[in-house]
Protein backbone atom coordinates (compact mmCIF):
# COMPACT_ATOMS: atom_id res chain seq x y z
CA UNK A 1 0.00 0.00 0.00
CA UNK A 2 2.85 2.38 0.80
CA UNK A 3 4.40 1.89 -2.65
CA UNK A 4 1.03 2.75 -4.22
CA UNK A 5 0.86 5.86 -2.03
CA UNK A 6 4.36 6.93 -3.14
CA UNK A 7 3.48 6.43 -6.82
CA UNK A 8 0.36 8.60 -6.49
CA UNK A 9 2.15 11.28 -4.45
CA UNK A 10 4.79 11.52 -7.20
CA UNK A 11 2.14 12.11 -9.87
CA UNK A 12 -1.04 13.54 -8.24
CA UNK A 13 -2.28 15.27 -11.39
CA UNK A 14 -2.33 11.95 -13.26
CA UNK A 15 -3.12 9.36 -10.57
CA UNK A 16 -5.47 9.09 -7.60
CA UNK A 17 -5.95 6.46 -4.91
CA UNK A 18 -9.46 6.12 -3.48
CA UNK A 19 -10.58 4.00 -0.56
CA UNK A 20 -14.15 2.98 -1.26
CA UNK A 21 -17.06 1.26 0.45
CA UNK A 22 -20.77 1.58 1.11
CA UNK A 23 -22.38 2.44 4.41
CA UNK A 24 -25.99 1.84 5.34
CA UNK A 25 -28.16 4.05 7.52
CA UNK A 26 -31.41 2.69 8.93
CA UNK A 27 -34.47 4.76 9.68
CA UNK A 28 -34.74 3.15 13.09
CA UNK A 29 -32.06 2.69 15.69
CA UNK A 30 -32.28 -0.84 17.07
CA UNK A 31 -30.47 -1.17 20.40
CA UNK A 32 -28.86 -4.50 21.20
CA UNK A 33 -29.53 -4.05 24.91
CA UNK A 34 -31.63 -1.68 26.92
CA UNK A 35 -31.62 -0.96 30.66
CA UNK A 36 -35.03 -0.99 32.28
CA UNK A 37 -36.69 -1.99 35.51
CA UNK A 38 -37.32 -5.74 35.83
CA UNK A 39 -40.88 -6.53 34.86
CA UNK A 40 -41.47 -3.20 33.11
CA UNK A 41 -42.25 -3.04 29.42
CA UNK A 42 -40.16 -1.17 26.90
CA UNK A 43 -42.10 2.02 26.18
CA UNK A 44 -39.81 3.28 23.40
CA UNK A 45 -41.23 3.00 19.90
CA UNK A 46 -39.04 1.36 17.26
CA UNK A 47 -39.81 0.52 13.68
CA UNK A 48 -39.58 -3.15 13.00
CA UNK A 49 -36.92 -4.05 10.47
CA UNK A 50 -39.76 -5.01 8.17
CA UNK A 51 -41.08 -1.44 8.09
CA UNK A 52 -37.91 0.61 8.54
CA UNK A 53 -36.37 2.11 5.43
CA UNK A 54 -32.69 2.35 4.64
CA UNK A 55 -30.41 4.81 2.89
CA UNK A 56 -27.07 3.65 1.53
CA UNK A 57 -24.11 5.84 0.71
CA UNK A 58 -21.41 4.64 -1.66
CA UNK A 59 -18.32 6.69 -1.00
CA UNK A 60 -14.64 7.01 -1.81
CA UNK A 61 -12.06 9.08 0.01
CA UNK A 62 -8.75 10.35 -1.32
CA UNK A 63 -6.61 10.34 1.85
CA UNK A 64 -3.93 12.52 0.25
CA UNK A 65 -6.26 15.43 -0.54
CA UNK A 66 -9.18 14.63 1.77
CA UNK A 67 -11.57 14.78 -1.17
CA UNK A 68 -14.79 12.76 -0.84
CA UNK A 69 -16.84 11.28 -3.69
CA UNK A 70 -20.27 9.87 -2.88
CA UNK A 71 -23.60 8.72 -4.26
CA UNK A 72 -26.69 7.98 -2.19
CA UNK A 73 -29.57 5.59 -2.79
CA UNK A 74 -32.62 4.55 -0.81
CA UNK A 75 -32.28 0.83 -0.29
CA UNK A 76 -29.16 -1.21 -0.85
CA UNK A 77 -26.13 -0.87 -3.09
CA UNK A 78 -26.09 -3.45 -5.88
CA UNK A 79 -24.09 -4.23 -9.01
CA UNK A 80 -26.08 -1.81 -11.21
CA UNK A 81 -25.70 1.06 -8.73
CA UNK A 82 -21.98 0.35 -8.31
CA UNK A 83 -21.51 0.29 -12.08
CA UNK A 84 -23.00 3.80 -12.23
CA UNK A 85 -20.73 4.82 -9.37
CA UNK A 86 -17.67 3.81 -11.41
CA UNK A 87 -18.91 6.05 -14.25
CA UNK A 88 -19.31 8.89 -11.74
CA UNK A 89 -15.73 8.45 -10.44
CA UNK A 90 -14.31 8.62 -13.98
CA UNK A 91 -16.38 11.73 -14.73
CA UNK A 92 -15.14 13.41 -11.53
CA UNK A 93 -11.50 12.46 -12.20
CA UNK A 94 -10.98 12.91 -15.94
CA UNK A 95 -7.61 11.91 -17.36
CA UNK A 96 -6.52 10.32 -14.07
CA UNK A 97 -5.53 6.75 -13.43
CA UNK A 98 -7.79 5.65 -10.56
CA UNK A 99 -6.70 3.05 -8.01
CA UNK A 100 -9.87 1.98 -6.20
CA UNK A 101 -9.24 0.15 -2.92
CA UNK A 102 -12.24 -1.90 -1.83
CA UNK A 103 -13.44 -4.95 0.03
CA UNK A 104 -14.74 -8.13 -1.56
CA UNK A 105 -18.48 -7.37 -1.56
CA UNK A 106 -20.24 -9.31 -4.33
CA UNK A 107 -21.64 -6.19 -5.98
CA UNK A 108 -18.10 -4.90 -6.62
CA UNK A 109 -16.07 -8.08 -6.96
CA UNK A 110 -17.67 -9.85 -9.91
CA UNK A 111 -16.78 -10.36 -13.57
CA UNK A 112 -19.09 -7.63 -14.93
CA UNK A 113 -17.69 -4.96 -12.61
CA UNK A 114 -14.09 -6.07 -13.08
CA UNK A 115 -14.51 -5.85 -16.88
CA UNK A 116 -16.22 -2.46 -16.66
CA UNK A 117 -13.44 -1.13 -14.42
CA UNK A 118 -10.83 -2.29 -16.94
CA UNK A 119 -12.77 -0.62 -19.76
CA UNK A 120 -12.88 2.65 -17.76
CA UNK A 121 -9.20 2.43 -16.83
CA UNK A 122 -9.87 1.90 -13.11
CA UNK A 123 -7.52 -0.43 -11.27
CA UNK A 124 -9.40 -2.34 -8.58
CA UNK A 125 -7.35 -3.22 -5.51
CA UNK A 126 -9.20 -5.72 -3.34
CA UNK A 127 -8.34 -5.86 0.33
CA UNK A 128 -7.90 -9.16 2.13
CA UNK A 129 -11.12 -10.69 3.41
CA UNK A 130 -12.27 -9.55 6.88
CA UNK A 131 -9.92 -6.57 7.05
CA UNK A 132 -12.22 -3.52 7.18
CA UNK A 133 -9.66 -1.70 9.33
CA UNK A 134 -7.44 -1.41 6.23
CA UNK A 135 -10.10 0.56 4.36
CA UNK A 136 -9.72 4.22 5.37
CA UNK A 137 -13.30 5.12 4.42
CA UNK A 138 -14.56 2.88 7.22
CA UNK A 139 -13.20 5.51 9.62
CA UNK A 140 -15.37 8.15 7.95
CA UNK A 141 -18.49 5.97 8.11
CA UNK A 142 -17.93 5.34 11.82
CA UNK A 143 -17.45 9.08 12.46
CA UNK A 144 -20.48 9.93 10.31
CA UNK A 145 -22.77 7.51 12.13
CA UNK A 146 -21.56 8.81 15.47
CA UNK A 147 -22.24 12.40 14.39
CA UNK A 148 -25.62 12.07 12.70
CA UNK A 149 -27.41 8.98 13.91
CA UNK A 150 -26.68 9.19 17.65
CA UNK A 151 -29.23 6.49 18.47
CA UNK A 152 -32.16 8.35 16.91
CA UNK A 153 -35.33 7.09 15.32
CA UNK A 154 -36.38 8.93 12.19
CA UNK A 155 -40.13 8.96 11.63
CA UNK A 156 -39.62 10.07 8.04
CA UNK A 157 -36.75 8.69 5.95
CA UNK A 158 -36.29 12.12 4.36
CA UNK A 159 -35.17 13.46 7.79
CA UNK A 160 -32.35 10.91 7.84
CA UNK A 161 -31.50 11.66 4.19
CA UNK A 162 -31.29 15.38 4.99
CA UNK A 163 -28.81 14.75 7.82
CA UNK A 164 -26.70 12.54 5.54
CA UNK A 165 -26.65 15.24 2.84
CA UNK A 166 -25.77 17.94 5.39
CA UNK A 167 -22.92 15.86 6.80
CA UNK A 168 -21.47 15.23 3.33
CA UNK A 169 -21.78 18.93 2.44
CA UNK A 170 -20.13 19.95 5.74
CA UNK A 171 -17.36 17.42 5.13
CA UNK A 172 -16.71 18.79 1.62
CA UNK A 173 -16.70 22.37 2.98
CA UNK A 174 -14.05 21.38 5.55
CA UNK A 175 -16.08 21.79 8.76
CA UNK A 176 -14.65 18.58 10.23
CA UNK A 177 -11.10 19.22 9.05
CA UNK A 178 -9.34 18.86 12.44
CA UNK A 179 -11.13 15.61 13.29
CA UNK A 180 -10.68 14.23 9.79
CA UNK A 181 -6.91 14.77 9.70
CA UNK A 182 -6.63 12.34 12.59
CA UNK A 183 -8.83 9.77 10.85
CA UNK A 184 -7.15 9.62 7.44
CA UNK A 185 -3.55 8.62 7.40
CA UNK A 186 -1.50 5.67 6.30
CA UNK A 187 -0.40 4.79 9.84
CA UNK A 188 -1.01 1.08 9.53
CA UNK A 189 0.92 -1.79 8.11
CA UNK A 190 0.09 -5.20 6.78
CA UNK A 191 1.86 -7.95 8.69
Amino acid sequence: MHSLKKAVEANPEKEIILFSDASHFNQSFQPNKIWQKIGSKNNRAFFSKKHAKRTSVMGSIDPLSGRLFSMTTEGSVNKVFFSGYLDYLVKENPYKKIYLVLDNAKYQNNNEIIEKAKMLGIILVFLPTYCPNLNLIERLWKFMKKEIVKQKNFLIISDLNLLISEFIRNFVEGLFEDKIKKLFNFNFQIL
